[in-house]
């Protein structure tokens, strides 16, 4: 269910189902062009979202049970998949992985710098039953700057 670190850098050494191209941007790292272009391969849903509202974080990091914390996001684009049309906000639980990208330490919760009240986040999610999840512990959310969203464009275009 989670991907590990070692997974994410590992990505960067499996070829992608396309070659790499020069409209990808120059400044992000090899490995973060493929984390994106697998996430966003593997996604459901891929949406920008501004943080809204962050939830109480798990008692304990995920380990033989998976723990997760629900944030709140407004919603500014559709990158990939189908929300409902009239929803302008909507609830991701987010996994809490004890080391990961996405992850505050030393106890357990998500980190309170990259989920920020405002911040603006790309989000790879899955529906679950009748929620979203984020898939990726690492890279389930991702700051939504310019080269990351060019990044997708190119990829949603293609």
């Amino acid at each position: 269910m989670f991907t590990s670190i070692a997974m994410v850098v590992l990505s960067a050494l499996i070829p992608l189902d396309r070659p790499e191209s020069a409209e990808m941007p120059r400044s992000l790292s090899d490995p973060m062009k493929a984390a994106l272009s697998e996430n966003y391969r593997k996604a459901e849903l891929v949406l920008v979202g501004r943080v809204v509202r962050i939830g109480p974080p798990p008692p304990a990091w995920s380990g033989s049970y998976a723990a997760f914390q629900e944030v709140r996001y407004r919603l500014l684009r559709t990158l990939k998949g189908n929300l409902a049309s009239d929803a302008e906000e909507f609830a991701v639980a987010h996994p809490v992985v004890a080391q990961s990208t996405t992850a505050d330490a030393p106890k357990p919760g998500l980190s309170r710098l990259l989920f920020a009240r405002d911040a603006e986040l790309v989000l790879f999610l899955h529906r679950s039953g009748s929620h979203l999840e984020a898939f990726d512990e690492n890279l389930g959310a991702v700051a939504a700057t310019p080269d990351v969203l060019m990044a997708l464009e190119r990829l949603r275009t293609r």
